[in-house]
Parts: C-alpha cells; structure tokens; sequence
C-alpha cells in the first residue's frame, strides 16, 4: 500500500481561524473543545478512518470532523482508501487554557481556590484574550481581562476562558 505522509488539521474557535499544517507523520494538535478536522491528502471512492489501529465506525469520508475535541481523541490516525493511499496523522492533546495556582498547575473545569493565591493562565493560542471570574460564573466578554498574575486572598472559585471579540467564550472543560 502507498503512504502518503502529509496530513491537514483546522482548528476554528467560533470564526477565527487556527490551522496546523503538518508534513511526515508529524504532531497535530487538538485543542479541547475546539473543532478538529483530519483531510486524506488523495481522492478514492472508499476510506475508512482509525485512531490507534482501530477503525472508527461510521468514519467512512475522505474528512473525519471531531465537533469538540476530548482529550480521548489524540492518538495516531490513519485514513486507507480503496485506490491503496494511506496517511498517518498524529494528534496531541492541549489545553487551550492552563491555570496555575502558586505555581502549580491544577485540574478541573472550575477551581477551587481556598486561600491566599496567585494565579497564572496561560492561553496555549498565543495572545488572544482570556477572560476569568472569582464566583464560579461563565467568563464573559465584559469578565476581568487575565494580564498579570492575580493575587487573591480570600477563598473563591476561578474559572478562565478564551473570549473572541465578538464576546463568544469558547467553554472550556479541563481533564485529568
């Protein structure tokens, strides 16, 4: 069977654009909860998709479309089409959003902040705007715009996320 090694991934947050583009079998990311788009670089009539060896049921197009990437979803996939192509694509997991507390990076959709803290968020997209809240609350486009570190002194519950300018939060679920 001939491999082709050149493999495509989309990522889009509600309108704006993020793309890798990868040659060989290189790392693709998948951004939590965010689209992710896998392309066979050839045209047959048939494919068949799988993810770690195993086929995917029902992954039978030319484009396998994830709606909202999960961390169960990285892993090396391979497309195979009825004209003898195959591609290989390996997709790494990232959270789009990372919170450290007294510099040590915590878990959980919602943090539960129990004291005296500070707090770093780094946004895995570069310098788009993250947005945060000390009450447990959705983060809007009108929440606290994340800098510098914050410091906090009283018990709270943080939650962070990327909101584009039209005032769209990307919801965000952090896993183990």
């Amino acid at each position: 069977m001939k491999q082709t090694l050149t493999s495509f991934c989309y990522m889009n947050i509600r309108g704006l654009l993020v793309s890798c583009v990868a040659f060989s079998a290189s790392a693709q990311i998948a951004l939590e909860n965010l689209p992710l788009r896998l392309e066979a670089p050839h045209t047959a009539e048939d494919y068949q998709w799988s993810l770690g060896g195993h086929p995917i049921p029902g992954a039978t197009n030319r484009v396998l479309e994830i709606p909202a990437a999960q961390e169960a979803d990285a892993g090396t996939y391979r497309v195979e089409s009825t004209s003898g192509h195959s591609a290989l694509y390996k997709v790494r997991w990232q959270r789009v959003i990372r919170i450290f507390v007294n510099n040590t990076e915590v878990r959980g959709d919602t943090v539960d902040i129990r004291g005296p803290s500070q707090i770093r968020l780094v946004c895995s997209l570069g310098n788009l705007p993250v947005r945060y809240t000390l009450d447990g609350k959705e983060p809007t486009a009108l929440s606290a715009l994340y800098k510098t570190p914050v410091l906090v002194t009283n018990a709270c519950m943080l939650r962070a996320a990327v909101v584009i300018p039209e005032g769209d939060a990307v919801k965000l679920r952090r896993v183990p």
